[in-house]
């Protein structure tokens, strides 16, 4: 028997929620494709990283990986690091990797559960500070 990693069930788990809040229009079309293409940018970042890494070139900077996980790119990220065994072993990578994923569902589950809904939080200071 086979199991799943936690990193692609966490992929499955963004994956299926951002699925959710587009069918029930609490987020517009683009963000769910904003995923997909984050996602499919990122893995390809991931595996130029893994590259470099075996033929002892260049790296890019561990920022710039999360920071495509964390602009629309985590479940490539995840998908990625599964796939091709890189960045898993690194204690301070997987840490940060775990709240950008963290991140997201929250976000997402918050939305999709109606507790939040993208631009309320600005309309609360907007009505709270202007009159």
């Amino acid at each position: 028997m086979r199991h799943i990693s936690m990193r692609t069930a966490a992929a499955a788990t963004i994956i299926v929620i951002v699925g959710n809040n587009v069918m029930l229009d609490h987020v517009p079309e683009w963000v769910g494709l904003l995923y997909i293409i984050g996602s499919i940018v990122t893995f390809l970042f991931y595996q130029a990283d893994k590259r470099a890494a075996e033929k002892l070139e260049w790296r890019a900077p561990e920022r710039r990986l999360h920071l495509a996980d964390l602009t629309f790119g985590i479940v490539g990220g995840l998908l990625a690091q599964h796939v091709l065994r890189h960045k898993t072993y690194k204690p301070g990578f997987v840490t940060i990797t775990a709240l950008i994923t963290a991140l997201h569902v929250l976000t997402l589950g918050l939305i999709m559960f109606g507790v939040y809904a993208p631009g309320t939080v600005g309309e609360f200071f907007r009505r709270t500070f202007t009159g």
